[in-house]
């Protein structure tokens, strides 16, 4: 299961952006320029968040019991973090 996880997240990171890229292209270069601040708006958020379901995942784990099961919870919630925003930039896409 802990391979599904990762294979999830691996899908969800290159559908993010897959549909950015798609996004982006027929913009003129101011409205890139206000794409581009809004994405790197949601990375900060994003990275932040992986921070704090990292600091999760080594606190369960600080025993070394925990396993793959928690790491595994972990890549999930990063997963369903990343699946919001393109669920967002897809009704962007929608409306554009």
């Amino acid at each position: 299961m802990l391979g599904c996880s990762q294979l999830y997240y691996s899908q969800m990171d290159s559908l993010l952006n897959v549909v950015y890229n798609k996004l982006r292209r027929p913009l003129d270069p101011s409205g890139k320029a206000a794409l581009k601040n809004e994405q790197l708006k949601w990375l900060g958020k994003r990275d932040a968040y992986f921070k704090k379901v990292d600091k999760e995942y080594a606190a369960e784990n600080s025993n070394g019991f925990a396993g793959n099961d928690s790491r595994m919870i972990a890549i999930d919630d990063k997963a369903q973090f990343v699946r919001k925003r393109v669920e967002e930039l897809i009704k962007k896409l929608g409306n554009s």
